[in-house]
């Protein structure tokens, strides 16, 4: 993993565009639900009880990327993608992994 650069951006405003893939809780639950590099690990793991929480996965993925001005998991593969977050975050809860379908 590269250094990264903490350098503050120039501009700080945000501004949500897309809700393409929202659904509500009773709907079929799709595993593309947002660019790979903001997907919470439940969703990589195709856990079947993924919710809104992902959601906040993901603003905080883009958070840190506003603020590093880097990508945060610069990743193309779901399993270096999962190696990532448990070297930033630790290990997968074994509840997660337990209910995982991938």
């Amino acid at each position: 993993m590269k250094e990264r650069s903490w350098q503050r951006p120039i501009d700080t405003e945000v501004r949500v565009i897309d809700f393409g893939g929202a659904t509500y809780d009773d709907e079929r639950h799709t595993l593309i639900i947002n660019t790979r590099q903001y997907r919470a690990p439940e969703v990589i793991l195709e856990n079947l009880i993924w919710n809104e929480t992902s959601d906040i996965w993901s603003m905080a993925c883009i958070m840190l990327e506003l603020y590093t001005g880097e990508l945060f998991f610069d990743t193309r593969k779901d399993i270096e993608h999962l190696a990532m977050i448990e070297k930033q975050c630790g290990p997968i809860p074994r509840w997660m992994a337990e209910k995982c379908t991938n």
